[in-house]
């Protein structure tokens, strides 16, 4: 709840910074509505990489996960924006970029993993307690079968 809050914090902050940074820039030239946009993706990549930045630091790699597909979604953004420009950004060769989502794809599968053992574990403790209750029954059932044959020699 803290880190949605936080997160949600940050993006306020991002908003507020781009419409600074767009009004500003309108002042100053005249810039494609396309091009505005990349800004904006590119400047909200710099402050995902300084929030991945402080995650790291403080030892919370799990919320770098949403950060980093943000990240990607915005590289990808900017790269089709560049492909679609006219004059010498159409000219340019693509970026030679592959982002590496594995840590994406592997989160989902380390989170069913992590429900699986959990799932085991509860199953495995279980089964530890049908045990113990099937031992204690043989127990009492052989104090039983004990007393009963020490009443029948008396």
């Amino acid at each position: 709840m803290k880190t949605e809050h936080h997160q949600q914090q940050r993006m306020a902050h991002l908003n507020n910074q781009q419409q600074q940074y767009s009004e500003g820039m309108m002042g100053q030239s005249k810039i494609s509505d396309a091009e505005k946009k990349m800004i904006i993706k590119l400047q909200e990549n710099d402050i995902l990489i300084n929030e991945m930045r402080k995650n790291l630091q403080a030892g919370s790699m799990q919320s770098n996960l949403q950060l980093i597909e943000k990240f990607r979604n915005n590289v990808i953004f900017v790269l089709m924006c560049m492909s679609n420009m006219k004059g010498i950004m159409s000219k340019m060769p693509p970026i030679p970029i592959q982002l590496n989502t594995i840590l994406l794809s592997e989160n989902q599968g380390m989170q069913q993993h992590q429900q699986h053992q959990q799932h085991q574990t509860m199953e495995q403790a279980r089964q530890a307690q049908n045990f113990l209750a099937q031992q204690q029954y043989l127990q009492q059932q052989q104090q039983l079968m004990a007393w009963r044959q020490q009443q029948q020699q008396q």
